[in-house]
């Protein structure tokens, strides 16, 4: 007997899975409650990948040992995590460790679990502990520096990705983490090389193919001609992705011509406490149930607040997460949808590829992107006049839509937070404002706001953002700052906070920044709501009028300056006008309210017309 179980134990240390599962058969039909046996059989279907019979045979393992082993609650773990039990997995691999800590593979493991959900100093702690264990653990290295770009901790991400890299060059997903960190920073060249790498070690890499074209959207030294083409080429990428997957295509639906309800699925990983929520809750309250049959499918889970106030909203809520291209299309296919609306586009958690497959007769592009998607399965876009001018309509693969006024509707806060007095009128130092993300606020822009400071000697600059958390990624903005010919001494930096207490940070400040060409949608949306208004600056496409759109909805036209000089001299210019800022800060909450920006009904009324008269003239082709 135990002559058999070593010779299994050979076969399977050798690869063998075949030779090794007839050593342990032989072994069970002389003792067919030999633990061992089963814990190797249990090994073997973990190996080929039948996660079902490997956890079977795993909890039979169990059952028939007294002394369960580190090894055994480390295999059944790993098949419960492949299958997507994560709390089991996650007390199974805790099992393990307990009784190994040398168990550098349950650390990673583990960590990846608390990093799902969040957990980060909890996953790093994971990956320390493995990395002390086997300091070359290249993934290891790789997914300590996701945990600790999430955490901003950016110089350190920088330091493990580049480990990960020395220690495996070809490692596609070291090069794209690599690509992010360096975005976040603002190093566009080094972020394309990245993603370009990437995507050459893994041709089937969605994420980078969206990385890559979202880092494109910082860069201003590329014309809308340029990025489209892009675009086009990453959309051909993604559909031959979605092929190569297996997920098949149609060209024939199951949906009804005659559209009453019209049925509406959005495809999202945000919904939830996110930008594109605060856009589509107070818009998705008004729809008419009777004229939309609304289907969310959320492409990433997340249950907070907004979440549960935006399930009501629909008639079903369906979860891709998890599914396969060929699941998810075929399930979108099989519910019978006219209308696909992707909110996502580039940005993270997208299932685009899905798109390319059109399990929807119509599909079209609408909110959360801010450029052409240039995917071959969208036909449409939705826009407004103040992003997209009818002669800049060439500049998307999808074919543009114009709504009413505005293409989006703003979701106030739920709980309000009061509009301040003026900062600068009781004696404060008048202040100018950022809260976006870091990586909008490339060298151009900081040259042009470092001449509006020396243009007002005691007026200070205030950043808010993300990027702030940690004391290492204030210094290094500072530098970054310095080095560009701004007075850090003039300058106040803030990392993040919750919603209430970001708003109430506007106010201490006078008049926002903003920054360009990638302006702010939400972040400007809420400086107009606490009473602050936004300096913008005209663009020459969807990503770079996002403030034109707001300013012009709510009268501010002498707020968008026509050039640099302009943005310098009407910023110098603005900032001496106290009395009619003062009367702006006391205004402006009112007057976004009674805008088209905030009329969800209006909007509402206006979008679910819009969608029937698409799906109108797509019958009568």
């Amino acid at each position: 007997m135990q002559q058999m179980l070593e010779s299994a134990m050979r076969h399977f240390n050798a690869g063998q899975w075949r030779e090794a599962e007839a050593a342990c058969q032989q072994v069970l039909r002389l003792q067919p409650k030999q633990p061992d046996a089963w814990l190797v059989m249990g090994g073997i279907a973990l190996k080929l990948g039948h996660y079902a019979l490997a956890e079977e045979r795993l909890w039979q393992a169990q059952r028939l040992t007294s002394q369960c082993p580190a090894a055994l609650w480390h295999a059944l773990a790993m098949a419960e995590h492949a299958q997507g039990k994560l709390e089991l997995a996650e007390r199974h691999y805790g099992d393990a460790l307990r009784r190994d800590d040398r168990l550098y593979e349950a650390y990673l493991n583990l960590g990846t679990i608390l990093q799902v959900k969040e957990q980060l100093d909890k996953a790093e702690d994971c990956y320390r502990r493995c990395l002390a264990l086997v300091p070359d653990q290249a993934m290891a290295h790789v997914n300590l520096g996701v945990v600790l770009m999430q955490l901003h901790r950016m110089p350190s991400a920088l330091h493990h990705l580049l480990q990960a890299i020395r220690l495996n060059p070809m490692d596609a997903t070291a090069h794209r983490n690599l690509g992010l960190v360096h975005m976040d920073q603002g190093r566009l060249q080094e972020a394309e090389s990245c993603f370009r790498k990437s995507l050459q070690l893994n041709a089937d890499d969605s994420v980078a193919v969206s990385n890559l074209l979202f880092s494109l959207n910082y860069r201003d030294d590329l014309s809308p001609a340029e990025k489209l083409q892009e675009a086009r080429y990453g959309g051909e990428l993604l559909a031959a992705m979605a092929r190569h997957r297996g997920a098949p295509s149609f060209s024939s639906w199951k949906a009804s011509a005659t559209a009453n309800p019209l049925r509406v699925g959005l495809l999202s990983g945000d919904f939830c406490q996110h930008p594109v929520a605060y856009f589509l809750e107070s818009t998705l309250s008004h729809v008419d149930p009777t004229s939309i049959e609304l289907i969310a499918y959320d492409t990433f889970p997340k249950d907070d607040e907004v979440s549960r106030r935006l399930k009501p909203m629909f008639s079903s809520w369906v979860s891709l997460h998890g599914m396969s291209d060929a699941q998810a299309v075929e399930r979108i296919y099989q519910d019978s949808i006219h209308i696909l609306i992707d909110l996502a586009g580039h940005t993270a958690h997208n299932r685009l590829p899905l798109l390319t497959c059109r399990p929807a007769p119509l599909q079209m592009a609408w909110l959360g992107y801010f450029a052409t998607t240039g995917l071959p399965g969208l036909d449409y876009i939705l826009v407004d006049e103040h992003v997209v001018p009818r002669v800049e309509a060439v500049q998307f693969s999808e074919q543009c839509v114009w709504l009413p006024d505005t293409y989006r509707c703003f979701t106030p806060p739920q709980s309000v937070v009061d509009v301040s007095p003026l900062p600068s009128a009781s004696g404060q130092p008048f202040r100018f404002g950022c809260f976006n993300n870091l990586s909008k606020i490339n060298e151009r822009v900081v040259k042009v706001w470092s001449c509006i400071l020396e243009r007002m000697p005691a007026a200070r600059i205030f950043f808010k953002a993300s990027q702030l958390a940690m004391d290492e990624a204030q210094t290094e903005f500072r530098n970054y700052l310095r080095e560009l010919g701004v007075d850090i001494t003039r300058v106040d930096l803030e990392g993040p906070s919750d919603r209430n207490t970001y708003l109430r940070a506007y106010h201490r400040v006078d008049m926002t920044l903003d920054p360009f060409p990638y302006t702010g949608g939400t972040v400007s949306m809420e400086s107009l709501w606490m009473g602050v208004p936004v300096l913008t600056r005209a663009g020459h496409d969807l990503l770079s009028r996002s403030g034109e759109n707001l300013l012009k909805n709510v009268g501010l036209h002498d707020w968008i300056a026509r050039d640099d000089e302009d943005y310098i001299d009407r910023a110098a210019m603005l900032a001496t006008k106290s009395s009619e800022l003062a009367v702006i800060r006391a205004t402006l909450r009112d007057k976004l309210l009674a805008s088209p920006l905030c009329d969800a009904e209006r909007f509402a009324r206006n979008w679910q017309n819009t969608l029937h008269q698409l799906w109108r003239s797509h019958v009568a082709q």
